[in-house]
Order: structure tokens, then sequence, then C-alpha cells
């Protein structure tokens, strides 16, 4: 599992950009939560914040 925790003062997004998971829009102090079904390495992007990118590696 892993966990995104919004700790800024604005809100923001978790989308895949594969497609795989969306957070959709979660407010500052709140968390969102995602298991992998399947290995791999995800970019995902803020859709709010578009400079906002990264990847993650997830795992069973």
């Amino acid at each position: 599992m892993v966990v995104w925790i919004n700790e800024d003062p604005f809100p923001h997004t978790v989308p895949a950009s594969n497609g795989r998971f969306d957070s959709k829009t979660f407010g500052s102090g709140k968390s969102w939560k995602y298991t992998a079904r399947r290995d791999g390495v995800v970019p995902y992007i803020c859709t709010l914040h578009p400079n906002q990118r990264a990847r993650r590696a997830l795992a069973m």
C-alpha cells in the first residue's frame, strides 16, 4: 500500500499517467491510499499543479 499525505495548505491530486489509479482531489490534512495489484513504476502528476510530477515504485 502507498499513502500520499497532503501537508500543504492547498488541495492536490495523484492520478497515474497510465490511468492505473486516480486519487481525485484531496485537501490539506487529508491522505489517499492505493494498494498495488502488480509491480511497476508509475509516473503521476498533480492535475491542479502540473509542475508537480513524480514516479512511484509499486510492489505487491
